[in-house]
């Protein structure tokens, strides 16, 4: 499971996040901007998608609901991301 820096940074500069479900069911991963959902049950991607600038800083799992991620932006903007419907909501 890999996610592609693709955007002319090097690793050095690229923010990277990564997270594992409570359940173990699910890796969040995002760098350069790109975010990837990986099924840890097949090791195959689930979901790939790049939302627009700015890049993220720190994903986590909602305790109770493994299928709602929160995405912190360097803005300090804040993603809710509901795996059930691949629907990103915004929050400030």
């Amino acid at each position: 499971m890999t996610n592609d820096i693709n955007d002319g940074k090097s690793a050095e500069e690229s923010a990277v996040c990564i997270a594992l479900s409570n359940n173990d069911s699910y890796v969040m991963s995002a760098s350069s901007g790109k975010f990837s959902l990986f099924n840890m049950m097949t090791f195959k991607v689930m979901t790939m998608f790049m939302p627009p600038p700015p890049a993220a800083s720190y994903l986590a799992f909602h305790p109770q609901d493994n299928n709602i991620i929160a995405i912190g932006m360097e803005d300090s903007t804040i993603q809710i991301y509901n795996v059930r419907v691949d629907e990103v909501k915004f929050l400030t």
